[in-house]
């Protein structure tokens, strides 16, 4: 579980404090944000997922500017690795993963413009689009809006635009759209 303070405050105790429970919700340890420093920036866990064999996923964004990258943990959330940045600075807000190396990062469903699904087979070192929705959002959404989920290894959904679901069922490599 994470629990997001407020980045906007500009102090350095704003980052996320992640929850953590090996034993279904009985107990829980406190851990730092696992997005951490890059030498002297900070970094704020913009979301996390789960995914099965203690693999975590924190999508990370650079306080006060960069590019995205993902941190990466395949030990229950005790230690994360940093990725490859992510392609272009374009508000990545959704994360999923299905193992440590298939991880998936997408911009919600709000503006006018394109959204888009990044993908990773490699842990995070190369990253490639996986889809384009070009739908309009006719309203403004929540910036938490949009959802970004695998309900097993092969077979997950994105919704990019307030207008489609993107589905795969071959694990991530290939997503086709279909209207709401």
């Amino acid at each position: 579980m994470a629990v997001f303070q407020n980045p906007a405050g500009g102090a350095q105790d704003e980052q996320t404090s992640l929850f953590i429970s090996h034993d279904g919700g009985v107990t829980w340890s406190e851990r730092a944000d696992p997005c951490g420093y890059s030498g002297s920036t900070e970094n704020d866990t913009e979301a996390i997922s789960a995914a099965p064999e203690g693999v975590m996923v924190a999508l990370c964004f650079p306080r006060p500017g960069g590019r995205d990258f993902v941190g990466i943990s395949s030990d229950g959330g005790k230690t994360f690795r940093a990725t490859a940045p992510l392609p272009d600075s374009v508000g990545y807000q959704l994360i999923a993963a299905t193992n440590a190396d298939d991880v998936f990062v997408s911009t919600g469903p709000n503006g006018g413009g394109q959204q888009v699904l990044e993908a990773s087979f490699d842990g995070g070192g190369h990253w490639n689009q996986g889809a384009i929705d070009t739908g309009q959002a006719g309203l403004y959404l929540s910036p938490t809006a949009g959802f970004l989920g695998f309900e097993s290894s092969s077979v997950g959904r994105w919704i990019g635009s307030p207008r489609d679901i993107w589905t795969t069922i071959d694990g991530g490599s290939t997503w086709f759209s279909r209207p709401i």
